[in-house]
């Protein structure tokens, strides 16, 4: 499991990693900088403090405690009170708290079945306009990977299964397409990534799915909305663990 290898698995990879610094890059090109971001499966917190390095307020969640606790201990003071135990499926902020979702890599641990409604939570959870960044790797089925024991659950992606499942729901596609990288330990492995705005809704309705509007302003992602801690809850541990999703 991530909890039991997390630090295995991260030291493996480079930090900064090219690959991310380079969706961070697009990133930040549909969101401005100063803007709310969620880090939706933080990890070990890497992505997140590169996140507050670019100017970006951003928050992280983690369903393993393990891991935000290894998030505490390798990034410091930086990612201090921005560390949240939350499960992706089950998003607990009010509506419209985020201008952007940030989901490198944790998305693919949720199983299909619960794909749509984990899309739904986001899509309810960002602002009208609002960005979400999503990498899965490429592939078809699902599959549980590695050995006995340390096993993780992945769902693979088509690109244009991915487009089918964002725009049914409510996000329109900015940019979708599958890239070959180095994984760890030095393999090719070949990923889809996506960026999608959810489409302009009237301010207080959540986004409701299928309710579309103009295009807003760019101005409108700088404001910050609502408290997005105001109605969190820590989860009981109830939701099966098997889908433990983060960002490494």
């Amino acid at each position: 499991t991530y909890e039991e290898s997390g630090a295995d698995i991260a030291r493996g990879w480079p930090d900064p990693d090219p690959n991310v610094e380079e969706f961070l890059d697009t990133f930040a090109t549909f969101v401005p900088q100063g803007s709310k971001v969620l880090d939706a499966g933080t990890g070990t917190g890497r992505v997140l403090r590169r996140l507050l390095k670019r100017g970006f307020a951003a928050v992280g969640i983690d369903y393993a405690p393990e891991m935000l606790q290894l998030a505490r201990a390798w990034q410091g003071e930086i990612v201090e009170g921005r560390l949240h135990e939350m499960d992706l499926r089950d998003l607990q902020f009010d509506p419209d708290s985020f201008p952007a979702i940030w989901d490198n890599a944790s998305f693919h641990h949720v199983e299909k079945a619960q794909a749509d409604r984990t899309l739904q939570g986001y899509h309810r959870t960002l602002q009208s306009g609002g960005v979400l960044f999503l990498r899965v790797k490429e592939g078809e089925g699902e599959a549980l990977v590695g050995e006995e024991g340390e096993q993780r659950h992945y769902a693979f992606y088509q690109t244009e299964e991915l487009r089918a499942l964002l725009e049914r729901n409510g996000f329109e596609i900015l940019e979708i397409d599958a890239k070959t990288e180095r994984d760890v330990p030095g393999r090719q492995q070949k990923w889809v990534y996506a960026f999608a705005r959810k489409k302009a809704t009237r301010p207080g309705t959540g986004g409701d799915l299928g309710r579309s509007g103009d295009e807003v302003e760019q101005a409108e992602l700088l404001n910050v909305g609502p408290d997005p801690f105001k109605q969190w809850r820590k989860l009981d541990g109830s939701i099966d663990r098997h889908a433990r999703a983060r960002d490494l």
